[in-house]
């Protein structure tokens, strides 16, 4: 990790058989992107661009407009931070509520809530994931639903988090294998949440974009209700600091020696990045991730008219043992 690593968006390699839901009718033409760390893939061929002990993962979905990925809970928090096209996110345990994103929205999904969601408008949607916890939480809790409308199209989640695809011949497991749908007073326990109660914790593109500058403080305090940048998960150590910063052409964007894991996403332009004590740099442009070089100093020069760049760091500090 002393290295800077750079993932070219032109580069990522999808899974189209990640989740249980992988051969339902409306969700099957999904693509899932494992970019930092396993997440919570149940495919066992999910290729990952940089496997690494990290404090959170960070991972992408795709798909064209229409289809949906299925209700399902996570035990940390889950962030959305749109790419391309307009998706609408169903929450509740029904699915019953929603809200509509587009390109720079952030939405912070708290642990231990039901959501899905779907594009919407004509063209196919890309929406970048970060799932908090060193384990991204552990494996998917899926609606009982979406488990028995599974069953029907040939695939079966095993309790080791892995499918079994009847379609491709592989056998069915004993049935003590298998995950069971959760009963009604299992279901009961999920926390229900209202979209006022999810208001403080997204922020629209349309916020970040006033600010023009370093705007951290603000979408903390609008995205968490909250000082600081933080996004609560699981555990205090699970918790993920947001920053947005725009750049503006010719300008650097100076970013001093952490000891906290970080990395950043190049939502638009393009850009240099230096990183101390390394001859050369790197160039990015829109949709790349760059994993910071751990306890570096990094310099980020605007080759466009502007940049926005999001950054993501731990909140807490990450072992230097940890990032070897």
């Amino acid at each position: 990790m002393n290295t800077l690593e750079a993932i070219r968006f032109d580069d990522l390699v999808p899974s189209h058989a990640a989740f249980i839901d992988a051969n339902t009718p409306g969700s099957h033409l999904k693509k899932n992107y494992c970019i930092i760390g396993k997440g919570v893939s149940e495919d066992t061929d999910q290729f990952i661009h940089l496997n690494e002990h990290s404090p959170f993962h960070f991972g992408a979905a795709a798909q064209p407009p229409g289809i949906r990925n299925s209700l399902h809970a996570h035990t940390t928090c889950e962030i959305f931070i749109i790419y391309q096209g307009q998706f609408r996110v169903f929450f509740g345990n029904q699915g019953q509520h929603e809200v509509h994103l587009s390109y720079g929205d952030i939405l912070s999904v708290p642990p231990g809530m039901f959501r899905g969601f779907e594009v919407i408008g004509d063209t196919e949607g890309f929406a970048f994931v970060v799932l908090g916890g060193e384990d991204a939480g552990g494996p998917l809790i899926w609606h009982p639903s979406v488990l028995q409308e599974s069953c029907g199209h040939g695939l079966y989640l095993k309790k080791d988090g892995t499918l079994v695809n009847t379609h491709l011949g592989q056998q069915l497991p004993d049935e003590a294998e298998l995950v069971k749908p959760f009963s009604s007073a299992e279901m009961a326990r999920f926390k229900e949440f209202t979209l006022e109660e999810l208001q403080h914790r997204y922020l629209p593109f349309s916020e970040i974009s006033k600010a023009n500058t370093d705007s951290a403080a603000s979408l903390s305090q609008q995205l968490f209700g909250q000082a600081g940048t933080r996004s609560s998960c699981r555990q205090s150590n699970d918790s993920i600091d947001i920053h947005a910063h725009y750049i503006k052409q010719g300008d650097c964007l100076e970013l001093a020696a952490s000891k906290h894991y970080q990395l950043a996403i190049v939502m638009d332009g393009d850009v240099q990045i230096h990183h101390s004590g390394v001859k050369g740099s790197h160039q990015a442009s829109s949709g790349d991730t760059l994993r910071l070089a751990f306890g570096s100093s990094h310099q980020m020069k605007c080759l466009s008219d502007r940049v926005l760049v999001y950054l993501f760091e731990s909140s807490e500090p990450f072992a230097q043992e940890q990032a070897v």
